[in-house]
């Protein structure tokens, strides 16, 4: 069992990752808002908490990792725009 001063740096730390999420991902966005259409960065939010999501379920994640989940998320978007034409 954790004691309260891990329990509280754990939270810390998830706030501080959760935090440092919405930067990126906000910095991404705003970026990709003045390349894109809204449709296809809608789909790039989608697909960036979805990149995420899959990192955190392979406990692969740190917040190094946002930068990583912007690229690939970048990668998987010029991908799909590449086959559509």
């Amino acid at each position: 069992m954790l004691s309260s001063a891990e329990a509280t740096s754990c939270e810390l730390s998830g706030t501080h990752l959760f935090e440092a999420a919405k930067r990126e991902l906000g910095c991404f966005l705003s970026a990709a808002s003045e390349a894109f259409a809204e449709d296809i960065v809608e789909h790039a939010a989608d697909v960036w908490i979805q990149i995420l999501d899959d990192a955190e379920a392979e406990g692969a994640f740190s917040e190094n990792g946002f930068r990583r989940i912007t690229i690939k998320t970048l990668a998987q978007i010029a991908g799909e725009l590449s086959a559509q034409r």
